[in-house]
C-alpha cells in the first residue's frame, strides 16, 4: 500500500518553458489529496524559488511536507536518506515522482517505487497502477 508520494518542482510541477506552475499537475495533487494520500515536495531548487512561485499560483498547502536538498542535491544518497529519515515510511511504500533519470535509479537503490515523469497523462496512468490496486 502506498502511503506517500513525493514529487520533484522542477521540470514536474514547474514548467522552465513556460515560467508557470503546470495546471494539470495541480489537479492531479489535488486529486491526490482529496484521497488523502499524503503527499511531499522533494526538491533541489531553493525554497525562496518555490515560494515565489507560491506567491503567483497557490499549491504548497497541497503538501504535507517540502523537503529541500541544499546541502545534499539529487542524485546524492545523502538526500535520499534525508527523505527516508522524515518521511519515516518503508521505501516501497513511497512513489517518487522525478524527471531526472538519475534521480529515479538512486531513488530504486534505496527501495523507492520511482516513475520518471514524462507528462500529466502518463503521470496519471502511472499514478492509477499504484493506487488503484
Amino acid at each position: 500500500m502506498i502511503k506517500a508520494i513525493v514529487f520533484d518542482f522542477y521540470n514536474v510541477i514547474y514548467k522552465p518553458e513556460s515560467k508557470e506552475i503546470d495546471s494539470e499537475i495541480l489537479c492531479i495533487l489535488e486529486s491526490l489529496s482529496k484521497k488523502k494520500i499524503p503527499i511531499y515536495l522533494f526538491s533541489n531548487s531553493p525554497k525562496s524559488h518555490v515560494e515565489s512561485f507560491n506567491k503567483r499560483k497557490k499549491f504548497l498547502n497541497l503538501f504535507n511536507a517540502e523537503i529541500y536538498n541544499e546541502e545534499y542535491p539529487k542524485p546524492q544518497p545523502e538526500a535520499f536518506e534525508k527523505l527516508l529519515t522524515i518521511l519515516r515510511i518503508n521505501p516501497n511504500q513511497i512513489i517518487l515522482i522525478d524527471d531526472d533519470l538519475n534521480n529515479i535509479k538512486v531513488a530504486q537503490q534505496f527501495g523507492i517505487i520511482a516513475l520518471q515523469y514524462i507528462n500529466p497523462s502518463d503521470l496519471k496512468n502511472n499514478l492509477n497502477n499504484y493506487i488503484n490496486q
